[in-house]
């Protein structure tokens, strides 16, 4: 006996702990064969892709930019 197909309606639920990796197996599954089959639910985990990708460039970037020498003397301050 087959499972039976996966609404959007679950898929959009599912999709953002899909994303994360946070689903079991069987979900997992179940969220991938259905967004291969659904333009629209494909579509929406693209777009959190493309959001994951400008946030982490932005985080990135900041943190780049943050002088962490003055937070190490200031422990070896404390610690000394």
């Amino acid at each position: 006996m087959s499972e039976r197909a996966m609404t959007c309606r679950e898929a959009l639920n599912l999709l953002p702990l899909f994303f994360d990796g946070e689903l079991d197996a069987n979900q997992m599954r179940a969220v991938a064969l259905h967004s291969t089959r659904c333009g629209g639910c494909e579509d929406e985990l693209r777009r959190m892709e493309r959001v994951q990708a400008v946030i982490s460039a932005h985080v990135t970037g900041a943190v780049d930019e943050v002088d962490f020498g003055a937070l190490w003397r200031g422990i070896d301050q404390r610690l000394g």
